[in-house]
């Protein structure tokens, strides 16, 4: 390995080390301080010719790497005071007192420049280290999802090369369910990844009351439960959301409450104050106690409905994107949004 590459492989090493206790980081800045007293002391002691810029810079970079960016400029300015201090003990009449002060101010920016770069760096490797574990989770939750309808579709195409009759229809229709799902997994991740790339939320606006019945009429057809929208309350015809983005997550919340209902999808809108909200509720089974939280993780499903665990994940996240948020509450999803009136 190159020495590139054994320096990468180190610092990489270092920075996926867990951050330190409270009582870790207090000690490691007692010490800090504690170093540049001793370094004042020991400039006093052996004259000028140990009055090197590294003995200060030191303790502010331990700072800034072990505790934090705050700290570290603490240590940098105590740092700068030190050095001047041993300065003055050692050459008491050499330079006015304005230059020494001066002196100290470029000091004390050039020790605050080298605690931010490292700082910055430390961040830096922390955000690419965990940017390539969640592309390496990602890839394998992909690949595992996409396992088992692949196989299928595998497993009934070769079974339709000997089938006849009417189990070759049950098969045919067992290769369309499969490729759908397929279909659906596939929009799934690519809307994942175009959430994590920070694509721009569409700008168009339209009624909330609109993109819930356009939502509705879309499932109605593929639903086999019936889809009811209860009586919106008043001024909700006002309220004006992105098209494209609530009614993802209204379609998303849609296709959860379908596959687990056992006799009728329900869907209220109500205006409380600056706050609309969409609850989607079905008469299923609903959560087990204390995966409230748990099935809004992607790749995360608590069922045998062939969900992808995304639709969820990616319902919250657009939510959030727009200032709202979804979570569970009395048998359903709830949709809560900021609400924008039409000025029209």
């Amino acid at each position: 390995m190159s020495v590139s590459g054994r320096l990468r492989s180190r610092a990489e090493a270092f920075v996926a080390q867990p951050r330190p206790s409270r009582r870790a980081r207090i000690a490691t800045t007692t010490i800090c301080a504690l170093a540049v007293v001793a370094l004042g002391f020991l400039d006093r002691a052996t004259g000028v010719g140990l009055s090197f810029a590294a003995f200060y810079v030191m303790p502010a970079a331990i700072a800034a790497i072990l505790v934090g960016t705050s700290v570290g400029l603490a240590i940098a300015a105590q740092s700068a005071i030190a050095w001047g201090i041993a300065e003055a003990l050692i050459t008491p009449d050499e330079d006015p007192l304005v230059l020494r002060l001066g002196n100290g101010m470029v000091r004390f920016v050039i020790l605050s420049t080298v605690v931010v770069l490292l700082a910055s760096l430390r961040r830096s490797l922390e955000r690419v280290q965990a940017s390539d574990r969640h592309s390496r989770e990602f890839v394998a939750f992909a690949a595992h999802q996409l396992r088992t309808p692949v196989a299928s579709v595998q497993a009934t195409a070769e079974a339709l090369l000997v089938g006849e009759g009417a189990n070759r229809e049950r098969l045919l229709s067992n290769l369309a369910g499969e490729a759908a799902r397929m279909g659906r997994l596939v929009r799934s991740l690519l809307r994942i990844v175009r959430i994590d790339q920070g694509e721009a939320s569409d700008p168009t606006l339209g009624s909330l009351v609109e993109v819930i019945r356009s939502e509705i009429d879309r499932f109605s057809h593929i639903s086999a439960v019936p889809i009811i929208l209860e009586p919106p309350t008043a001024g909700l015809d006002e309220v004006r959301v992105s098209n494209v983005d609530v009614g993802e997550i209204l379609g998303n919340l849609l296709d959860n409450a379908r596959r687990h209902a056992s006799t009728a999808v329900h869907v209220k809108a109500t205006l409380s104050g600056d706050q609309v909200s969409v609850a989607v509720r079905d008469d299923g089974p609903g959560l087990l106690p204390g995966t409230e939280e748990r099935v809004f993780d992607r790749f995360v499903t608590l069922d045998h409905f062939g969900g992808s665990g995304l639709g969820l994940s990616i319902a919250r996240e657009l939510a959030r994107r727009h200032g709202g948020d979804v979570r569970y509450a009395a048998g359903g999803f709830v949709l809560a949004l900021p609400t924008a009136r039409d000025q029209s």
